[in-house]
């Protein structure tokens, strides 16, 4: 009963109901109970459907079943085939005659894509839109015939042809365990990520998003740290959608050594105000989600030509994004062989500490692992108020260095405490 309410609360988008489970069985009792419970309220549960055989016959049982004579279901902006298991992004027709900024805008928005599923190939529109606003061009003025051919030979093509490409609609089990792989990347002119997960040796696309670059220049690996902070501000929204599915390990994985030290270290030492912040908000929002999830976000690297998230910042032709759509769709082998390949990089950007950190199997230690060891012996001191006072000094020095401001002392006392805790009690924790 608690599932169906559950159910009815928050999976109902407009007068659309979703539901999925690994369970028949489960389902088909969710659809009889959902069904009774809006006949009560004089809600008629109309045009449904199922990939499964059994639930159909129900459904045709009751006479809700769809029919339409088409093959695939409208949910929430997609086009789903219940028989093949796979979603198409709704085709559209966009209009390669489009020769002002306000006619591409508007061809190029016929494109819904929530989960940007398409991404590769539709942020190019937004790339060509923060040109023409670069360049300072009105609305309803003839854009350049250097943009026009961009629109009209290519882009206007790609994007009418996106609904030919299909996708799995099943990436995980919600009763499994598994893991999430969030691959950040950037270019000068667009930041993003991309959210797969990974369970049973099955690895699968499920969220991607992307901002074109600020108007006001930033270095490339300042925006190579805002697709990192992107993908924290969405990771939340991420994991509330999954369920009854929590990921055993969260691995945000980047391809700038930079950025990845850090990350790491906690620190950027140089003047780079706005980077330091957003290194800032990072920290913070990896801590809150600690406290949630019982641990926090680990730190990784792979080269570019590994990086799935690359194709984001290339920007791809539908050509392209046919060759490459097994890496876009799934990602690496080693995503699903389990294979990681952390232990054997080579990065000599990093300190020896961080390297050690992003090798190992979890790198979660930035933030809780470090606090817990000694920075003094404690068996130095006679008094409990000496052992504090040195200890704060200590601290003290240890924020001045990394340009943190905070309660120096009451830092010293909790690392005091923690490190007798893990003395005494160490086997307990």
């Amino acid at each position: 009963m608690g599932n169906c309410r559950f159910l009815m609360e928050n999976r109902f988008y407009v007068d659309n109901l979703v539901m999925s489970d690994d369970n028949p069985d489960e389902l088909c009792r969710l659809y009889a109970l959902s069904r009774e419970r809006l006949l009560r309220g004089g809600f008629e549960l109309q045009s449904c459907n199922s990939d499964h055989v059994g639930i159909r016959g129900e459904m045709e049982k009751h006479g809700t079943l769809s029919v339409h004579g088409n093959n695939w279901e409208k949910v929430l902006g997609y086009r789903y085939c219940p028989l093949s298991g796979a979603l198409h992004v709704t085709p559209v027709n966009c209009n390669p005659c489009a020769c002002t900024k306000r006619q591409i805008l508007g061809e190029s928005a016929k494109v819904y894509d929530p989960l940007s599923l398409c991404l590769p190939v539709s942020l190019r529109d937004r790339i060509l839109m923060s040109k023409l606003w670069k360049e300072g061009f009105a609305w309803d003025v003839l854009v350049p015939p250097e943009y026009l051919s961009l629109w009209k030979k290519k882009l206007s093509s790609d994007l009418s042809e996106l609904g030919t490409i299909s996708f799995p609609r099943r990436a995980f089990s919600e009763n499994g365990v598994g893991e999430l792989f969030l691959f950040c990347d950037a270019s000068p002119e667009v930041y993003g990520f991309a959210a797969y997960t990974v369970q049973d040796c099955h690895s699968c696309l499920v969220f991607a998003k992307a901002r074109v670059a600020p108007l006001k220049r930033k270095t490339l690996p300042t925006l190579e740290l805002m697709a990192v902070l992107l993908a924290f501000r969405c990771l939340p929204t991420i994991l509330l959608s999954f369920g009854r599915f929590s990921p055993s390990e969260i691995h945000v994985v980047t391809d700038s050594q930079v950025v990845l030290s850090w990350l790491v270290s906690g620190t950027i030492v140089s003047k780079n105000l706005f980077a330091r912040n957003r290194l800032k908000d990072i920290q913070q929002m990896s801590g809150e989600l600690g406290s949630a999830l019982g641990f926090v976000p680990s730190f990784r690297y792979i080269p570019t030509a590994e990086n799935p998230a690359d194709l984001i910042t290339r920007g791809l032709t539908m050509q392209k994004f046919r060759t490459f759509f097994q890496l876009w769709c799934y990602g690496l082998s080693w995503l699903s062989s389990g294979s990681a390949p952390w232990a054997t990089q080579e990065l000599p950007c990093l300190s020896r500490r961080s390297q050690e950190i992003v090798r190992s199997s979890w790198n979660a230690a930035i933030l809780h692992g470090e606090e817990s060891r000694s920075v003094l012996p404690l068996e130095r001191f006679s008094t409990l108020s000496k052992l504090l006072r040195v200890t704060t000094l200590v601290v003290k020095f240890i924020n001045r260095l990394r340009r943190v401001e905070a309660d120096c002392e009451k830092l010293a006392a909790i690392l005091i405490m923690k490190t007798m805790q893990h003395q005494v009690y160490a086997e307990e924790i």
